[in-house]
């Protein structure tokens, strides 16, 4: 058996060149959270991430190896909700998703690890980045569908006011409410609070390599710890593969 969470941060290197493919920064999963597709993986060179197919990994101890850069792929599935808050269909809180272990030759879950609880996986009824549903025993019998896609509505654009040198004060009067909304509107909104570190809680204590900024805004800076301050401001700036592929373990 593996743990998702064993790989987290590790480097993966290419056997026919040496190149450094970039850092394991989660897994991609099935729908339901059933099977484990392949290893997400980010570099610096690259803005999106890619993926490794399990059966494309030769090796995975201090890094992980493949045989070549063919080996990283469009992602397939969805990240796995490590960090996720997990409930049961009554809509009771069981925990936080922690691992996921799983059969390293076809990828299978054999089990999830919520706040150092195994359950089962066939009791998982749905999944998201933020929440996971187990199925209660009274609702065994309980058949979930999803709602209808509805039609997008079409948008009626107000017609612009009538405007003429007789009515020149009264069109004015009319437009200064509305300019004073779209200036309301156009005001900065609050930065939200600080939330769960979700999947990257594993950056928390590593030191970071080199500065990370966001045009004029300093995230973290060189030799720093990373913090959940800092975690929250890279998540805010879309920094968090960066900070990931400079950090380090202190």
């Amino acid at each position: 058996m593996y743990k998702i969470t064993e790989n987290l941060s590790k480097t993966v290197l290419s056997l026919a060149d040496a190149a450094d493919l970039g850092l394991v920064t989660n897994a991609c999963v099935s729908a339901k959270l059933s099977a484990v597709k392949g290893w997400l993986v980010a570099s610096e060179e690259h803005d999106d991430e890619g993926m490794i197919e399990l059966r494309r990994v030769l090796g995975q101890k201090d890094a992980l190896t493949v045989m070549n850069t063919s080996a990283v792929k469009a992602p397939r599935g969805m990240r796995c909700p490590l960090g996720a808050k997990v409930y049961d269909s009554e809509g009771t809180f069981i925990g936080i998703l922690r691992d996921l272990l799983f059969r390293e030759e076809d990828g299978h879950t054999t089990s999830l690890i919520v706040d150092e609880i195994p359950c089962d996986p066939s009791l998982v009824m749905a999944a998201s980045l933020h929440s996971v549903i187990l199925r209660a025993p009274s609702h065994q019998t309980l058949r979930t569908r999803r709602a209808p896609s509805k039609q997008p509505r079409k948008k009626v654009k107000n017609p612009l006011p009538l405007f003429n040198l007789a009515e020149g004060a009264e069109a004015t009067s009319a437009a200064e409410p509305q300019a004073e909304a779209m200036t309301e509107s156009a005001e900065p909104k609050q930065e939200p609070p600080l939330s769960t570190y979700g999947e990257y809680a594993f950056l928390l204590g590593r030191v970071v390599s080199k500065e990370i900024r966001a045009a004029d805004a300093l995230i973290a800076a060189e030799g720093s710890e990373v913090n959940a301050r800092i975690i929250e401001s890279a998540r805010a700036h879309g920094k968090l593969v960066e900070l990931t592929v400079n950090s380090k373990k202190a």
